[in-house]
């Protein structure tokens, strides 16, 4: 799996992953689920509403890149982070991302 943030390969230890470039170590929840969602495709992610129907305006903005496939995801709509590959969504892990998983 890569680094949602950075983009560099995990490194797996026990249920959960580590980014050693960012120093970040992802809770057991989120790891689960990116795998899940990305990685072995048993969940698909997601998606969030239109940003007129629950209040946020404008983008997340920032560099994120797909926990499966590794490339600079692209972010169409405001919120709506998609990998050019895989084309699945990253959306519902922004918050928990961005809130909870600091990245240096």
């Amino acid at each position: 799996m890569y680094c949602p943030k950075c983009g560099d390969v995990l490194k797996e230890d026990s249920d959960t992953f580590m980014c050693i470039q960012g120093d970040m170590e992802m809770s057991r929840h989120l790891a689960t689920h990116l795998y899940a969602c990305f990685v072995s495709k048993s969940e698909q992610p997601k998606e969030l509403p239109p940003p007129g129907e629950i209040g946020y305006e404008g983008g997340v903005g920032g560099t994120w890149f797909c926990p499966g496939c590794g490339v600079l995801m692209q972010e169409k709509a405001p919120w709506v982070v998609r990998c050019p590959q895989c084309e699945r969504s990253i959306s519902q892990f922004l918050w928990e991302l961005i809130e909870l998983h600091p990245h240096k």
